[in-house]
């Protein structure tokens, strides 16, 4: 009750200016991963699910007027399934420094894994590319904006390579009180579209996909990260061009971050 009082008795915050404040946070990440693939002969779709956990530092340094630079240590990790089959070793994680550098706002200047970097690696750096929300210099209850990112990624499974493009809305629709803190809540909604080439059995095996992404997020009016409740559907296709489509599968992501 006393939180309820005192969420109605704020005043309403106007726009205001926005950056990260520089610091170190820690944050506790649940990823459950619910992958389904279609099988021929009317059967039921083959399912695996998984839950990944981890605890990461984020560091914030302040480089310049316009740069901070942003490490993202990995604590600890961990992956549970219900299915009786050996876990994942990811302990090769565990004390992962991943480096890059953003702006005041949170935009990716750069955040790339070093050329040596092997699969593992490049797809931890993927991961959390975008950790941070993104905002505006000048925040208020209705600022709107959308994000347009398109990445190439080298080698995956048996693709040569994949190009993903993102699509995001983000809108604050409002303030708050969340994990204690006065923050701006923001909704987001996007769309991702995949595509990629590669060769299986000495044939041109190639890969297209589409899905959605929605979630709200919560950044703190002081500068600080405060989680997130994100939702991403992806549904893929892989084909062979004299054969035609092949079954699909549908990935859907459910990822929730608290601060520690």
């Amino acid at each position: 009750m006393r939180w309820l009082i005192l969420l109605v008795c704020a005043a309403p915050l106007s726009a205001q200016t926005f950056a990260y404040t520089p610091g170190t946070q820690r944050y506790r990440i649940e990823i459950a991963t619910q992958n389904q693939r279609d099988q021929n002969g009317g059967r039921a779709p083959a399912e695996f699910d998984y839950t990944t956990k981890q605890v990461v530092t984020v560091h914030l340094t302040q480089q310049s007027r316009d740069t901070l630079a942003l490490t993202v240590t990995i604590d600890s990790i961990d992956q549970e399934s219900a299915l009786d089959a050996p876990k994942q070793d990811l302990s090769w994680a565990k004390g992962v420094k991943l480096t890059g550098m953003v702006s005041p706002t949170g935009q990716i200047y750069a955040f790339d894994p070093p050329a040596s970097a092997d699969g593992n690696l490049r797809g931890l750096y993927g991961g959390f590319k975008y950790f941070l929300p993104a905002l505006r210099a000048s925040v208020g209850a209705g600022t709107a904006w959308a994000d347009t990112s398109k990445e190439r990624s080298g080698k995956r499974g048996p693709f040569d390579s994949v190009s993903t493009q993102r699509i995001v809305m983000s809108k604050v629709t409002g303030d708050t009180t969340y994990a204690g803190q006065r923050a701006w809540r923001i909704e987001r909604t996007g769309s991702i579209a995949l595509s990629g080439q590669g060769t299986e059995g000495g044939k041109v095996l190639r890969v297209a996909g589409d899905g959605t992404i929605r979630g709200v997020q919560y950044v703190s009016v002081t500068g600080v990260y405060l989680g997130s409740k994100v939702t991403q559907i992806m549904r893929l296709v892989e084909s062979f061009p004299d054969t035609g489509d092949g079954p699909a599968s549908t990935q859907t992501i459910r990822s929730q971050i608290v601060p520690l």
